[in-house]
This record gives structure tokens, C-alpha cells and sequence, in this order.
């Protein structure tokens, strides 16, 4: 069964940066920024502003990507990822679709990961995250979305997504999904909440719009630390953390403090698939 939860747990040994650039990547990072992901500027005002009209002011913010040889690295960490499927009881027999990134201060909103479009000829059964390096916080909220794309909140009802076709479309939606139960819950209604300006401080959240948190509340903030890894629902929204005047806003040097991870999915082909998919795509 899929995972629906936040767990967070220690890993077998901790993984090291410097392994996967000598062991397991194969091509240049990739600056994938250039999606229409929202940036705000004026958190509490609500002003939107599109990323392009931000590129050339230093803002940060930015996501870089690069891709593992796969192959080799579900055969190299096989054991390792073994001993964590019998903690959360996924099959044994599972396999890893993920890529490494590195991440600027600010990079997102609220937003959930994708499947990597691996939903339809696979079951997948959990999304991932394996910090490499320390970084400010990672929030996930108690709420879902109805799929397993690439979703990106905009307001109360307004969400951005990157369908199977890899295209952005604009969509509105008056509900969401409570990530335990799954039953839907209502973000039309007048007694639909958000955070006050003053939890938004207290939570370090002052870099998400309030109007993202409607209907939201806060269910794990998970500290991003090497040798953990955090898993969660592909449709679950989270959300970077404000780390404006920590040490993970910017270095001694005035450059800015950059963390890198390991993202993907977990998965087992249906009956009848090939042993392992090539080529599918990864999510922003």
C-alpha cells in the first residue's frame, strides 16, 4: 500500500555528496527554474509576480537538477534501500526513479512532487527525500491533492500544474484532500482558515503567500539533515521554510547557501512491465 504519512528516519549510513558526483551522475546540473513556478514579492500582500521578471535581480530561488545512472545506483544501494523498505513495510523487491538537486534559499512555495509519471504502469508507493548536505526546514501540511502530478498552489483555488504532457496548465479547485483519510475537505466555505501573520513569523513561513494556506495546517516540520530520509505522499503539499537571516540564506562570501538532495520515488512494475522503465519523466 502506498505510503500516507511523513515519516522521517535515519538511513542505513549516510550518503555523502561527493559519492554521487563520482559514482552516479551523468550529465551537467540542469537549471529548471525556468518553469512558471510563483515567486511573490510582499509575502503577506499577496503581489504576484512571475519568475522570468525576477531572474535578473538576484533573488534566489533558484532548483538545479542532475540524473543518476539509475542502473547502477538501485544495484549499488540495493541492501541499503532494503533494510528502510522492511521500516515502512514496502516491498523488498522495489525499485528507486530519482535524480539529485540542489536547491537556493526560497526555491518553494506550496507545491507537491510527482509520480514521475510512473503512476500508470507502476505502483508507486511513496515520494522521497535524502539530504546530502544541512538546509533550512522542509514544512508538509496535512493536506493532498487529488493526483500524483507536479502541483503548484497559487491561491484559495487556484493551482498551476505540469500534466503527463510536461505542459503548464492553470486549473481551479475548491477542496482538498485530508492526507490520512483522504476525504475531501472544502476551501470555498466561510470558515475556511489561514494563519494569522503572527504563526506565519512564529513557523517561519514568511516566504509562502498566506493565500497558499487556506484549509492547510502544519503537520511535520522536518529538519534537513544528512543521514535521515523523509518520506511522503507524491500528492502531499509542503513547502520550504523562511531562512532569510540564518546561516542557510547565504555564505560568508555573500554567495548563496545552496543544499543538495537526492529526490525520487519508490516503485515496483505492475505485472507484466519491464523490470525497470528508462525515460520518464522527472518532476520540478
Amino acid at each position: 500500500m502506498p505510503i500516507n504519512d511523513i515519516i522521517i528516519m535515519e538511513t542505513p549510513t549516510t550518503l555523502k555528496l561527493s559519492d554521487m558526483f563520482d559514482r552516479y551522475i551523468v550529465t551537467d546540473s540542469k537549471d529548471i527554474t525556468t518553469h512558471p513556478a510563483i515567486k511573490v514579492d510582499g509575502v503577506m500582500q499577496g503581489k504576484y509576480r512571475h519568475i522570468d521578471e525576477l531572474k535578473a535581480e538576484n533573488t534566489g530561488g533558484k532548483t538545479f537538477k542532475w540524473q543518476l545512472n539509475l542502473p547502477k545506483f538501485n544495484n549499488d544501494l540495493r541492501y541499503w534501500f532494503k533494510k528502510l523498505y522492511k521500516e515502512v513495510d514496502i516491498p523488498l523487491d522495489s525499485q528507486v526513479h530519482c535524480s539529485m538537486k540542489k536547491l537556493q534559499p526560497l526555491s518553494h512555495q506550496v507545491h507537491t512532487d510527482s509520480d514521475n509519471n510512473y503512476g500508470e504502469h507502476h505502483e508507486v508507493y511513496t515520494r522521497f527525500s535524502i539530504p546530502l548536505t544541512p538546509g533550512s526546514p522542509t514544512t508538509y501540511y496535512d493536506k493532498c491533492m487529488d493526483d500524483d502530478d507536479f502541483n503548484v498552489r497559487v491561491d484559495k483555488t487556484s493551482f498551476r500544474k505540469v500534466g503527463k504532457d510536461n505542459k503548464w496548465q492553470g486549473f481551479e479547485q475548491k477542496h482538498l484532500k485530508d492526507m490520512k483519510t483522504g476525504k475531501e475537505v472544502r476551501l470555498d466555505l466561510p470558515t475556511t482558515e489561514v494563519f494569522r501573520e503572527e504563526y506565519m513569523k512564529k513557523m517561519n513561513l514568511m516566504n509562502i503567500p498566506v493565500q497558499q494556506m487556506y484549509g492547510l495546517n502544519i503537520h511535520t516540520i522536518a529538519e534537513w539533515n544528512p543521514g535521515e530520509i523523509q518520506f511522503f505522499p507524491c500528492s502531499n503539499l509542503h513547502s520550504s521554510t523562511d531562512c532569510r537571516g540564518t546561516k542557510f540564506e547565504k555564505n560568508d562570501d555573500g554567495t548563496w547557501y545552496e543544499k543538495y538532495f537526492l529526490t525520487g520515488i519508490i516503485f515496483k512494475p505492475k505485472s507484466g512491465r519491464h523490470q525497470f522503465a528508462y525515460g520518464n519523466t522527472e518532476s520540478y
